[in-house]
Parts: C-alpha cells; sequence; structure tokens
C-alpha cells in the first residue's frame, strides 16, 4: 500500500480521527437517550462538529496528498476522488430511492448528481447526510485555484471566505433564481451552515496548515505537546460557547448568528491546532488515534457515514435490533464489510484500470489490492 502523502508521509492517526468524526455524527443524530441527562443530551445536539473536522481535514489530505506534489495533474486527481466519493454514495441513492425516498426522478437526479445540496428543499432528501459531499466536491473542484492563490498570495486566507461570503448573499438576497421549481441558494442562513460559500475557511485551514509543514522545520523543532492540548481546548471552548446558545428555538447552538461565526471560524482553528499536534506530538490521543483497530474503523468511516442513517440503519432498527449498543457494532460491521466488498474494490478498479489489460487482469490487480488490506500499515 502506498502512504497518504506526496510528500512519502503518512498520518496514521489521522485516519484514526475520521473514524471519531463519523461517530461524532452518528451520536448526534442518534444520542443513547437511555443513559443521558439533560446535559449530557444537549453535549450530544452539538457534536455535529464532526463535519467541521472533516472538512479541515480533508482540505490537509487533499493539498498534502496532491496539492504539494510536483507532478499535479487534473485528471488523476479528479478520477481519484471520483472514484473515492461516488460509488457508494451511488448505490445507496439508488438503493434509498427505490426502497424508501418516494420523491420522484426529479428530485433523484439532483440528488445522483450531487446538487441537491445547493438548495435547502432538498438538502435531506435521498441520502440524507450526502449534502456534505455537495460541499466537499465543490472543495475538490475549487482545490487547486484555491492552493495557488494563497500560495502566491497570503492574504487570501481573509479575501477568499470574504469572496464566498459575497457570492453567497448575492445568489440569497437577490431575486430568487428557482431551478426546476427549487430556489437556488436561500436563504442565507443555509448558505452559511450548508454550503461551500460558508463553509470554504474550514478547508483553507486545512490547506495552510499542509502548506505551513512543508515548509518551516521549526515545527519540527518544537517538544512541548501544546499544539493537541490547545487544539482540544478550542474545540471544547467552542462547544460550551454553542451549548450556552441552545434556546427552545435554536435546538443548536449554530443556528445562532454568533454561534454560526464560532462554528465557521473558531472550530476549524481548534481542528487544525489538533491535526498538526497529531502530526507532530507523541501523545495518549495519537498513539490510541494509530491503533491497529482505529485504522479499520478509519478506512472504513466513510461508508460508516453514508450507512449510519438512513436504509441501511433502519433495516437493522427495524428487522434487527433496537438495542443501541448493537445498532452500533452492526453498522459499524456493515461499514467495514462495504468497504472491503465494495467501496475499496471499485475505488482501485477505477484508479487502477489499465487498458492495456484484460478485464479478468484488472480483477485479479484489485483482489490482491483487497488481500493486502489485512496487512497494510498505511494507503493512500
Amino acid at each position: 500500500m502506498t502512504p497518504n502523502s506526496t510528500s512519502g508521509l503518512y498520518y496514521p492517526s489521522l485516519t484514526g480521527l475520521r473514524a471519531v468524526a463519523a461517530w461524532f455524527i452518528f451520536i448526534h443524530h442518534f444520542p443513547p437517550t437511555f443513559m443521558l441527562g439533560a446535559g449530557a443530551m444537549a453535549f450530544t445536539q452539538e457534536l455535529h462538529i464532526g463535519v467541521s473536522i472533516f472538512f479541515t481535514l480533508s482540505g490537509f489530505l487533499i493539498t498534502d496528498r496532491y496539492l504539494l506534489s510536483d507532478g499535479f495533474s487534473w485528471h488523476p486527481y479528479l478520477r481519484n476522488r471520483i472514484a473515492k466519493v461516488y460509488p457508494v454514495y451511488f448505490l445507496l441513492t439508488v438503493l434509498t430511492f427505490i426502497f424508501i425516498d418516494d420523491s420522484g426522478w426529479k428530485v433523484f437526479l439532483f440528488n445522483i448528481t450531487l446538487l441537491r445540496g445547493f438548495f435547502e428543499e432538498l438538502k435531506f432528501t435521498g441520502v440524507a447526510q450526502g449534502w456534505t459531499l455537495t460541499v466537499e466536491e465543490c472543495f475538490y473542484l475549487l482545490a487547486p485555484i484555491l492552493f495557488l492563490l494563497i500560495r502566491k498570495f497570503r492574504g487570501m486566507y481573509l479575501l477568499i471566505p470574504l469572496v464566498f461570503l459575497v457570492v453567497g448573499a448575492v445568489f440569497s438576497f437577490l431575486p430568487e433564481l428557482p431551478i426546476a421549481g427549487y430556489p437556488l441558494l436561500r436563504p442565507f442562513s443555509f448558505v452559511l451552515n450548508y454550503t461551500i460559500f460558508g463553509r470554504v475557511f474550514e478547508f483553507l485551514l486545512g490547506m495552510g496548515l499542509a502548506l505551513f509543514l512543508k515548509k518551516s522545520s521549526l515545527s519540527n523543532s518544537w517538544k512541548i505537546n501544546w499544539r493537541t492540548s490547545l487544539g482540544l481546548g478550542i474545540i471544547a471552548g467552542v462547544v460550551g460557547l454553542l451549548l450556552m446558545l441552545q434556546t427552545e428555538t435554536t435546538s443548536y447552538g449554530k443556528e445562532h448568528p454568533f454561534g454560526t461565526f464560532i462554528h465557521n471560524t473558531f472550530l476549524p482553528m481548534g481542528t487544525m491546532l489538533l491535526l498538526w499536534g497529531l502530526i507532530k506530538e507523541k501523545t495518549w490521543l495519537s498513539r490510541f488515534l494509530s491503533t491497529r483497530f482505529m485504522w479499520w474503523m478509519g478506512v472504513s468511516s466513510y461508508s460508516f457515514y453514508l450507512i449510519h442513517m438512513g436504509i441501511i440503519h433502519d433495516g437493522i432498527f427495524v428487522f434487527i435490533t433496537k438495542n443501541w449498543w448493537l445498532r452500533v457494532v452492526l453498522l459499524q460491521a456493515s461499514a467495514v464489510a462495504l468497504f472491503i466488498g465494495f467501496e475499496y474494490p471499485v475505488q482501485q478498479f477505477i484508479k487502477g484500470y489499465d487498458k492495456g489489460k484484460t478485464l479478468l487482469a484488472n480483477m485479479t490487480n484489485v483482489f490482491r489490492q483487497v488481500l493486502a488490506l489485512f496487512s497494510a500499515k498505511s494507503m493512500n
């Protein structure tokens, strides 16, 4: 298996962090009410922060893996991103519209093309959590351009988010622009919380960390493990402030204007510091996230994220068990099975398909790569 960095470095703790972020989102959607008091239940409401962690982590990894490579090329970059994101989403979207969602073919097309994330009325249709993939795909398309801008002009770190906000605001406040009957990019609260126009800063901070670690020798010289602690402290502080902003009319603190601001700015700052610490510092957290168990949880976290709510979860809940703990175990086992049996093989087939070889030869190569998973210590 190859390392997950164009510089030849692999960050096992970041793979484990992906699992933690996915678990946060699951608990946010399905809190264990049987064991929580009112305060703990309010806390689970804010574990949507797992999405923000994913966004900042994506900004770092895309920059580190692809954009810092001297041989960057659009074709393999986009092919690899499609291979990673689309097959599992396509499969689950088709199954969801066959068995659960009866919104019709028009909504199906918005979902299958990942355009649903630009419309508030459609954001939770189909695979409900898939709205984040629209944000991710926008970043993937814009990342090479953003990379060139911030690499050449440092001031772009402040200018880019402002430009995105202005563009989002223009769409939100100008006369309504309906597409197939659905208003595009409105209201402004939706733009801030659910689109790239409000969330780009999270990706930019991840990109900035990758650039800093590439250029700075100072990052390797500090021995005090302050980055992990400070990052966790900032994240905890943001969650605490979001809890204080919860009211009867705002179930989540980020629905409050000030909550949106600290969530979209200070939270990714904390995540950036945490990533830096996990990469550079040897702490109990980095060691735990680097274990083989967390590696498996991390590499299957995308599948877990897409099945933790929806057709697979509902099938487990209705036909197998309503027990919270057992559902978690079965969902995680299903995610690992989906990763081994579908996500990873299809990803490798698309990424490594050789037109000069027969279909059987290509399939045999994928089978060998799947077998190699069980001894792999890293993967791209």
